[in-house]
């Protein structure tokens, strides 16, 4: 965006005088903080979270076996970690495609966490990490986007609630 002079300013305000000097830089002003602050920044950050909350399930999917903590709370707990690792992952595709609005979002993101997750699942079956493909745990993967998705609808509806 130009910025005008001192000399300009004063010329346009002789020239037109309902345009005052002071709404001319308050109306720049505006321009760019409504550009810059208030779009760019919240979905650069968006994307930076996504990133790295998709590779700490990356890395925490294809960690050697024995380099896990072997915690058994009762039997099949590891599938609720699967579904709370997938549910944060889509939330957060769900927080950052709500800038986009497009349509059939959930079915979009369904199909994400399941091809992630089974993706994950395949390379753990072909890796030699002593992991083995599961195909329960794929399952929990997907079904991770049922709170996922409900605990983002809850915090949007409070979010809506709060500007209201």
């Amino acid at each position: 965006m130009r910025c005008f002079s001192r000399q300009e300013r004063d010329s346009m305000t002789k020239e037109h005088p309902q345009i005052s000097s002071n709404k001319i830089h308050q109306w720049k002003i505006s321009v760019i903080s409504r550009r810059n602050f208030k779009l760019n920044f919240p979905i650069l950050y968006k994307k930076i979270i996504l990133l790295l909350y998709t590779a700490l399930i990356t890395t925490l999917s294809v960690m050697p076996a024995s380099d896990l903590p072997d915690i058994i709370v009762f039997p099949y707990f590891d599938k609720i970690v699967h579904i709370c690792m997938y549910a944060g992952l889509s939330f957060l595709l769900l927080w950052f495609w709500d800038e986009k609005k497009r349509k059939n979002k959930k079915l979009q993101i369904i199909f994400i966490v399941f091809a992630w997750g089974l993706f994950m699942e395949i390379i753990q079956g072909v890796s030699h990490f002593g992991r083995s493909f599961d195909f329960f745990d794929a399952l929990a993967n997907t079904f991770g986007f049922i709170p996922g998705y409900y605990s983002w609808k809850i915090v949007n509806r409070l979010k809506i609630q709060k500007s209201i």
